[in-house]
């Protein structure tokens, strides 16, 4: 499937009500510690130090650059992935990590339930054949998806 197909029904979808953009994240965060965590750690307070101590354990890679999945580790140590950012970017603000960012996402929702597969298709009237397809498809499998998550 074709990603500006994607982008541009999404932007489509967006512009009729059918769907409010939430931001965007990323994938996949990589630091490399200024210090030593144990220094580190010492500088915080017990409850954040904690947490730090949490993350940084989840994170994988050598002694230089670690890299963390934020999705995943908010999963594993039960904690919303928005605080381990926050965390991330604290960290980083205090001059005790370099940070860097990957894999870009654009996240979507409050989406309209009256809404259906077939009027997020009709955007596409001036469209190629083979791109209405791939936009009734698109909208066929998220309108699925949402109604599942909905259940």
């Amino acid at each position: 499937m074709r990603l500006a197909v994607v982008q541009t029904l999404l932007t489509y979808l967006e512009l009729d009500g059918i769907l409010q953009a939430t931001g965007s994240s990323y994938a996949e965060y990589s630091f490399h510690l200024e210090r030593p965590i144990e220094r580190i750690l010492k500088d915080l307070v017990d409850g954040s130090a904690d947490l730090v101590r949490r993350v940084v354990a989840e994170a994988r890679g050598g002694s230089y650059l670690k890299t963390l999945d934020v999705d995943q580790t908010a999963e594993l140590i039960n904690v919303p992935r928005r605080r381990i950012i926050s965390v991330l970017t604290d960290l980083e603000l205090h001059g005790h990590l370099t940070l860097n960012v990957r894999g870009a996402r654009q996240g979507t929702g409050g989406y309209s339930p009256g809404s259906s597969s077939t009027s997020c298709a009709s955007r596409w009237s001036t469209a190629t054949r083979n791109e209405r397809n791939v936009a009734l498809r698109v909208c066929t499998r998220f309108w699925s998806s949402l109604r599942r998550a909905a259940a």
